[in-house]
Order: C-alpha cells, then sequence, then structure tokens
C-alpha cells in the first residue's frame, strides 16, 4: 500500500470519527460507550497516521536506493564499455553474453557480433583442446586455476598470444552461473621477452649464440647425440691478430673481420649445428659427425671458404682451429670438451707462430 493510499483511508476514517462524534453529542449521556469507541477510534488514527508518515520515509528511502543503484549501475555499465580492456561475460558452457568495445576491436568484429557466439570461435585452432581442456576443468572443479595464455584468432589477421583472467559468479545457491573473462593481447611483451632472451643468448655484434647460449644449448646437443648413437664434434677457433687489426685500422675493421668470420662459419656448417662466439676472437661449433662430416673434411671446408673469401677481399683472414670429438664410448662434459679443443687450437697457433699481418697476404 502506497503512503498516499493510506492517508486517503486515514482521511476517511477521521471524517467518520467527526460524524459519529456530532452523532453522540445529539443523544446525551446515553452514549457515553459510543464516546469512549470514539475515543479509542480517534487514537488508532493518530497511530495510523505516525504509521503512514514512517511508510512515507521508507518510500523516500526507497527511491533513494533505487537512484543511487542506477547510478551505479550505469558507472559499472560505462566502465565496462569503455574499459581500454578486453571485457566479456558467457555463460559457464563459454556463450558471450556480453562484449565491451575494446572486445570487438580485440577481436574484429563490430560491436555486439560477439553476443550469443561461443569464444571457442575467436581461438586459434591449434589451441582449442587447451581452451577445452580448461573450460572443462572450471565447470567440474569450479577453479579457475589462475591466469592462462592461448592464442586467439581475430575474424580477420593473424592470431596472437593473449593472456586471460577469469571470474566465476554464482547465484545465491552457490551455482555457477557465468563467466567474467578479462583478456589482454600480449604480443608485445611477448616480442620483448624475446628480444631479451635473444639479447642473453646471442651475440649482437655477429648474430651467432654468446658463451651463455652456447653453455645452455650444448648440453642438449650431446643428450641428442648420444640417443642418435653419433658422434660429435666441437671445433674451436681463434681469429688470429684481432689485436693488430684493431690496434692498426681500428676497432671497426675489428669488427667487420669478426662479423666476416661469423658470415664464413654460416656457410659452412648446417643450420642443425650450434655456432657461437665464445668472447673476443673466439668462435666455437659443435656439429654432429657423419661421414662427410668428419673432422678433417670439416676443417677443410672451413678453410676452403676462408681462403675463398681472402682471394676475393682486401683483409686477409686467417683461423687457428683445434677439434675435440665427443662419443659415447668417451663422454665428457662441455667444458672438457672446450678445453680439449682449446688446447689443440693453441697448439696449433703456437706451431704456426702469430705472423698474422693485417691486410697482408
Amino acid at each position: 500500500m502506497s503512503a498516499d493510499t493510506f492517508d486517503k483511508q486515514i482521511e476517511a476514517a477521521r471524517r467518520r470519527l467527526e460524524v459519529l462524534e456530532r452523532s453522540a453529542k445529539d443523544s446525551g449521556d446515553q452514549k457515553g460507550l459510543l464516546r469512549e469507541t470514539l475515543e479509542e477510534l480517534s487514537t488508532a488514527l493518530e497511530e495510523l497516521h505516525v504509521a503512514a508518515e514512517g511508510l512515507r520515509q521508507q518510500n523516500e528511502e526507497l527511491a533513494f536506493s533505487r537512484q543511487a543503484i542506477e547510478v551505479e549501475r550505469q558507472r559499472y555499465q560505462d566502465l565496462f564499455e569503455f574499459a581500454p580492456d578486453c571485457y566479456l561475460v558467457t555463460d559457464p558452457d563459454g556463450i558471450i553474453r556480453e562484449a565491451n568495445r575494446a572486445a570487438a576491436t580485440l577481436l574484429g568484429v563490430r560491436p555486439g557480433f560477439s553476443v550469443g557466439k561461443p569464444l571457442l570461435v575467436f581461438v586459434a585452432k591449434q589451441a582449442h583442446e587447451t581452451f577445452h581442456l580448461r573450460l572443462s576443468r572450471i565447470q567440474d572443479e569450479g577453479n579457475t586455476g589462475g591466469d592462462w595464455e592461448l592464442s586467439l584468432q581475430p575474424r580477420a589477421g593473424m592470431s596472437f598470444p593473449a593472456a586471460l583472467t577469469v571470474g566465476l559468479v554464482h547465484d545465491t545457491g552457490g551455482r555457477l552461473t557465468g563467466l567474467r573473462w578479462l583478456i589482454r593481447d600480449i604480443s608485445k611483451r611477448k616480442e620483448a621477452e624475446e628480444l631479451l632472451r635473444s639479447m642473453s643468448t646471442m651475440d649482437e655484434l655477429t648474430g651467432l649464440h654468446n658463451r651463455r647460449g652456447f653453455l645452455t644449448l650444448a648440453p642438449q646437443y650431446l643428450k641428442m647425440a648420444d640417443r642418435n648413437k653419433k658422434a660429435a664434434l666441437l671445433l674451436f677457433a681463434d681469429l688470429d691478430g684481432l689485436k693488430s687489426i684493431n690496434d692498426t685500422l681500428g676497432h671497426p675493421a675489428g669488427d667487420r673481420a669478426l662479423t666476416t668470420v661469423a658470415h664464413i662459419l654460416n656457410e659452412t656448417f648446417r643450420q642443425s649445428d650450434i655456432l657461437a662466439r665464445m668472447g673476443g676472437d673466439e668462435f666455437a661449433v659443435l656439429a654432429m659427425e657423419t661421414p662427410i662430416t668428419g673432422a678433417e673434411k670439416v676443417t677443410a671446408r672451413l678453410q676452403g671458404n676462408l681462403n675463398s673469401h681472402n682471394r676475393k677481399s682486401s683483409s686477409h683472414l686467417s683461423l687457428s682451429l683445434g677439434v675435440a670429438r665427443y662419443d659415447r664410448e668417451h663422454r665428457c662434459s662441455v667444458e672438457e670438451l672446450l678445453a680439449q679443443a682449446d688446447a689443440e687450437m693453441y697448439q696449433q697457433k703456437r706451431s704456426r707462430g702469430d705472423s698474422f699481418v693485417p691486410g697482408g697476404e
């Protein structure tokens, strides 16, 4: 009952009371009982009036609360709609119920297009199994398992890596009724991570692996040689006279000499081999040994490519080489293998003498 209706009923009762009071006066003292009844009715009307005032205040408070709720609802809607990140609301099966503008941009569709469609249609095919498994876990266990990453495929364009955060929506009975998704494109983050990774394991000047990269990859390479029952060769090379090049022709010339050696190594060895600049003027190569890639043949091919460069260029380059062999009967660590190849390289350098002249023939 509204406060206005309540007031009308009170007013009608008051008018009826006035009529009864007049009737009681006209009837004399014999109507004392009626007067007492009228007084009780008057008291009841006053109580009703107080109750009506309370009801009016409650209605005003309710209207204020309803207005405040509407303001908050609109505020939430604006935050959801205009948020810079992709926000989605789905049912427990992953059917999209709400999607903000950022979601439309991220998924490459017009606003509203995704509503009613499975989120799966925007997941790259290679990630479908991962998505199914994760969604099933959420449904069965009621546990999101924390943030996760997978590839999304917009309607137009290339797939990209995305980070997903999922929130659970339950009804008052605790039943799972929906999922809230926060999705971010992490392509730039992945590129930055890859750059940092390559910077930490790659030599910036030559593009070969650095010492860290070589020591990280080489043990796995030797394990692969063991599994395939093959031998591996570690070649250790030193660019002769780098200090003399730097002192005589300048450090840019020394850098060019180092990059030239890297180029010659890339020409000589396979992509599956591990090529590294170990630091300064030292290079290392770890290669699988085959009938056509024995130690003598590998060093001969490298020397041939080096001679070919020297014939075409005014800058004469020379390498001192050492080779160590790894097989299942003579297992050792990468460090020990490096030490063996380095010792052989140093012996060759000593036997030849350091007679290199920059730019000479």
